[in-house]
């Protein structure tokens, strides 16, 4: 009797044949022979991107159009109700065919008549701006900057003007207001492109002006079915390894930056003459804390030179893909003063971790500002923060 055992991978095949004992129970006697089978990936990512990337990125596309299928249909119900769309679906396509550009500039300078109202929050629910958090600015990608960019370039042209305003008018001069986008090599550019908080601004301008003869209408619930988004999930901290208890902290720490520094600098080792280790003596190893501490690397030429005439041998840390130690990154950009200056030397290890990490979690620019305020930074400096430290991973 003999037993085949397979073990499946995805792009191997490992097999062993195993002969067995002709017992009720069979046992392995021995084991006849083995093998594995290698064959290539049959899945063919795409040029520069990884197949769990490219996954991801399909599951969110087809989130972000299920999402926007749902809030649609919720915004349909809601004027169904309130009596701001017909009921029957000939009526709906009727109302779909008024021009919502021309009823978006009239809504703040008439009564707009219910279905018209309709028109306008139905489009506002399809189409509402752009919104990025500072995670989504961290991860810039070439489209996503080029809408950043065309929204600055709206910016500059709305002057004082609704979106619904600035849209209608350029309708009238005969120029298209559609999104579009352009490639310069490998720019994606957008002449001008709508943010979040324009939808938001004139939504605001809209109420004012036609609450008052729309008073059983719930804006508020009108508002939230247009510009409610769900907050980005935030994924799970791990538990420390030593303290199982407490969550991992962030690389970007100033006692992680000080823990690894302190960690290298104990396990670095000098080879004299002889060609054999030998220990680093503590006013060293506190003197190249000291340089780590306030640079962002140190070459292993640089060290021998800080160390002097008796350490110039090879370190035990040092090889031809490794040149040189890495110090505190985040302590020395912070320091800078454009940032905090020497204020931050001035804060506790606890307070500047406090710091780091309410930058790493934190998506909300209003809340970050309030909070970096209170250190006595300038709009400037905040703004260099905000652009040092982004979420990103632990």
């Amino acid at each position: 009797m003999w037993r085949l055992a397979l073990d499946l991978g995805t792009n191997s095949i490992g097999w062993s044949a195993l002969e067995l004992d002709n017992s009720k129970s069979p046992k392995v006697k021995k084991i006849k022979d083995m093998g594995v089978r290698i064959f290539p990936d049959g899945r063919e990512p795409q040029k520069g991107i990884p197949l769990n990337e490219a996954r991801r990125n399909a599951r969110q596309m087809r989130r972000q159009r299920d999402r926007k299928i749902r809030r649609k249909n919720a915004m349909l119900n809601f004027l169904v109700n309130n009596k701001l769309m017909p009921q029957d679906r000939e009526g709906q396509q009727a109302i779909a065919r008024l021009d919502p550009y021309t009823l978006r500039a009239a809504a703040l300078e008439r009564k707009l008549k219910p279905f018209e109202l309709g028109r306008i929050m139905m489009q506002f629910s399809i189409r509402r701006g752009f919104k990025s958090g500072r995670k989504e600015q961290a991860e810039t990608s070439t489209e996503k900057e080029g809408m950043l960019g065309g929204i600055k370039s709206l910016e500059s042209q709305l002057n004082g003007l609704t979106l619904g305003q600035w849209l209608c008018k350029e309708r009238e001069n005969g120029n298209s207001v559609r999104f579009r986008a352009t490639m310069e090599k490998t720019k994606t550019i957008y002449s001008f492109y709508p943010s979040r908080e324009m939808y938001e601004t004139e939504f605001e301008a809209i109420r004012n002006k036609q609450e008052k003869h729309f008073k059983e209408i719930n804006w508020e619930r009108l508002h939230w079915l247009i510009f409610f988004q769900r907050p980005l999930k935030r994924p799970e901290r791990g538990r420390c390894q030593f303290f199982t208890e407490e969550e991992r902290g962030y690389k970007a720490f100033v006692s992680a930056h000080r823990y690894r520094i302190l960690g290298e600098i104990n396990n670095l080792r000098h080879y004299n003459e002889k060609n054999t280790e030998e220990e680093i003596p503590p006013e060293l190893k506190m003197k190249l804390f000291k340089s780590l501490d306030t640079q962002k690397s140190i070459t292993f030429d640089r060290i021998r030179k800080l160390f002097g005439e008796n350490y110039s041998g090879s370190f035990n840390l040092e090889d031809s893909k490794r040149d040189k130690l890495k110090g505190n990154e985040t302590s020395v950009d912070f320091r800078k003063p454009d940032f905090f200056g020497p204020a931050w030397d001035e804060l506790s290890v606890q307070k500047q971790d406090e710091i780091i990490e309410k930058l790493m979690i934190e998506d909300d620019e209003n809340v970050i500002n309030g909070f970096l305020k209170d250190f006595g930074l300038s709009d400037k400096q905040i703004q260099n923060v905000l652009a040092t430290i982004s979420p990103s991973g632990q």
